[in-house]
């Protein structure tokens, strides 16, 4: 299984909430690294065992530009290749503001 980036969370025994990210390959390896992780910190009354762990998957952020003017033009264009793109393209004009505009 492909690693993924987790959030993992738990409560020590003196009812303090920690939580740390690891990137791990399963839900087990994310909970290992992230008590570990915790003990060593030195911030967490240890000894303890958790009742439970959270770990959350976060999905890797994914980061795209898109200049100015490709926008304008794309938005300002008529139809599209498919009803998505055109679907697409009347939500884009209606948060520019663009809706009453007639694309030429």
């Amino acid at each position: 299984m492909a690693e993924k980036s987790c959030k993992v969370s738990f409560t020590d025994a003196d009812g303090n909430t920690h939580s740390c990210r690891v990137t791990a390959s399963s839900v087990y390896e994310a909970a290992a690294q992230g008590l570990v992780a915790v003990r060593n910190s030195g911030w967490a009354n240890i000894p303890f065992e958790p009742h439970r762990i959270s770990v959350a998957v976060n999905e890797i952020p994914v980061e795209h530009e898109v200049r100015y003017m490709d926008l304008m033009k794309w938005a300002q264009r008529a139809g599209g290749r498919t009803p998505r793109e055109v679907s697409e393209r009347t939500r884009v004009r209606r948060i520019l503001g663009m809706e009453n505009e007639r694309s030429a």
